[in-house]
């Protein structure tokens, strides 16, 4: 909530401003207190042609131009048809230098396509579910809390601190469950992770369903301030707010515990050398997946939103000059026909179904990244046993 608050007191430009000092302390504290000592490094010739040539450049170079060409088609949505083209082609082209560099010409590869097979690469999907899920979340909620209760930006903040909460209590109940565990910590992690799974997928489905039921304010009044606890303890708005912050909570556990598992899973099944590699490399998957998520939730509501406003106020109002200036700015739904109430709400149900419906490529991925879960689960079950089964053998051998 501090963001919201300096946003609505003198501007969001400041936030970006008031995080320089802290990003230079924080360097500063890393420089003098972080000494990490390599053993692997060599004495002399470190900076010779032979030993660059490990760093893979022309990987890592190809691989940011392909997912940069990418992101920059589902997040800019102003792009000529000729740019798009352009920029698919580019993307491909990158994205093939890319594997033929892995594959053939590259000395030690950027990615190390081996390991992502079997379990470690179920393990990456899931993680790009997950942040796909979460950061999907975390940039509609307050879109939602504003067009439809009327919250100011500190008010969406207040919501958005049980992410925040929610991280470090998961990543304590992750470690002291993997520590104090009797089974398998690899197999343990994969359970932690189809529950994060199902909690996730549990969040977003009733939070979908208590979006439609919601009813959105009408008034051009401000909403609760969100910042007073009298607000919060209103009888009228209590219920829903303590649900909304459920669900806010729960999504954002079930992310942070994946993310504590997988790096818990990198340590116990990757062998030492490469361990370094697969943890940028589940770094990178979370990466794409928050800037996905984010784009495509978004862009769903966005084209959903388009096709029902259009319906409705050009089809069957006549009315284009109300919906250009609603798809250029949604604060203005309730000021454009302020004096025709019955108009004003048929207007915000549009607005509530589009981000009910900007759920479903959420619910939709999360039932994929469950199965998968539930089938390494059962698997990776089968193997321990099996195991248990071998050792028993041989002690009556013995």
């Amino acid at each position: 909530p501090l963001g919201g608050l300096i946003i609505d007191t003198i501007g969001w430009r400041y936030v970006f401003g008031l995080q320089v000092p802290l990003v230079m302390f924080s360097q500063i504290l890393a420089y003098y207190n972080v000494n990490i000592r390599l053993t692997h490094v060599p004495k002399y010739g470190k900076y010779t042609w032979e030993n660059l040539k490990k760093l893979d450049i022309g990987g890592t170079f190809t691989l940011t131009c392909s997912i940069a060409t990418f992101l920059i088609i589902s997040s800019e949505e102003n792009l000529s048809q000729f740019t798009k083209q352009l920029l698919i082609v580019s993307g491909l082209i990158f994205l093939a230098l890319f594997f033929l560099t892995e594959f053939y010409w590259a000395q030690e590869r950027l990615i190390p396509f081996e390991i992502l097979y079997g379990r470690t690469g179920v393990v990456s999907l899931i993680t790009v579910i997950s942040a796909f899920v979460t950061f999907g979340d975390v940039f509609r909620k307050p879109l939602y809390l504003q067009l439809m209760q009327n919250f100011t930006s500190s008010g969406c903040g207040l919501f958005m601190v049980f992410t925040s909460l929610s991280a470090p209590i998961a990543s304590f109940a992750t470690g002291f469950i993997t520590k104090h565990t009797t089974k398998s910590v690899e197999y343990m992690c994969y359970v932690l992770a189809m529950g994060s799974m199902i909690l996730q997928l549990i969040s977003q489905v009733a939070e979908a369903a208590l979006i439609d039921y919601l009813k959105p304010k009408l008034g051009l009044s401000e909403s609760d301030s969100s910042l007073t606890l009298f607000n919060m303890l209103d009888n009228e708005h209590f219920a829903w707010k303590v649900l909304l912050s459920i669900t806010t909570a729960a999504n954002g556990y079930g992310y942070c515990t994946i993310l504590v598992a997988t790096l818990v899973v990198v340590i116990f099944t990757v062998e030492k050398s490469k361990q370094g590699t697969v943890t940028g490399l589940f770094y990178l998957w979370r990466s794409l997946g928050t800037v996905f998520g984010a784009s495509l939730i978004l862009t769903t509501y966005e084209k959903c939103l388009e096709s029902k406003l259009f319906k409705y106020l050009v089809t069957e109002k006549n009315d284009l000059k109300s919906y250009n200036k609603l798809i250029h700015d949604s604060s203005l739904v309730r000021k454009i026909y302020k004096h025709e109430p019955a108009i004003t709400e048929k207007l915000l149900s549009l607005y509530r179904s589009s981000f009910v419906i900007s759920y479903l490529p959420q619910i939709v991925i999360l039932l994929l990244g469950t199965g998968m879960s539930v089938v390494l689960v059962i698997k990776m079950n089968k193997v321990l046993n099996k195991e248990t089964e071998t050792d028993k053998n041989n002690d009556e051998i013995i």
